[in-house]
């Protein structure tokens, strides 16, 4: 009966992290020289308060929402300026949208 208990909350656990869905998976992650050539479309940012029981689910989650935002702009290429990677606090990213063709 233990047993059952902790495999549902385990479940409940991780099931709480936020896959980046297969449109964000396209969008390439560039530093400052890559994107010279591209058009600037926006900033996205994300965050995460609680996604699992680990700071990386809470980041990927928080990436994840980000990524989805820059899918929104059609961006080809993400910059990040700011990661926050956390457990307590939570998790966030800030990031400049680029289209790249």
């Amino acid at each position: 009966m233990n047993l059952l208990i902790v495999a549902v909350i385990v479940a409940f656990f991780s099931g709480c992290v936020t896959s980046i869905s297969k449109d964000a998976s396209l969008i390439k992650e560039a530093d400052e020289k890559a994107i010279q050539s591209c058009t600037f479309l926006g900033n996205v940012d994300g965050s995460a308060t609680f996604a699992g029981i680990t700071a990386d689910g809470l980041h990927e989650s928080a990436k994840s929402e980000a990524l989805d935002k820059a899918v929104q702009l059609k961006a080809t290429h993400v910059v990040w300026l700011s990661v926050q990677k956390g457990f307590d606090s939570g998790a966030s990213v800030l990031g400049k949208a680029y289209a790249c063709h």
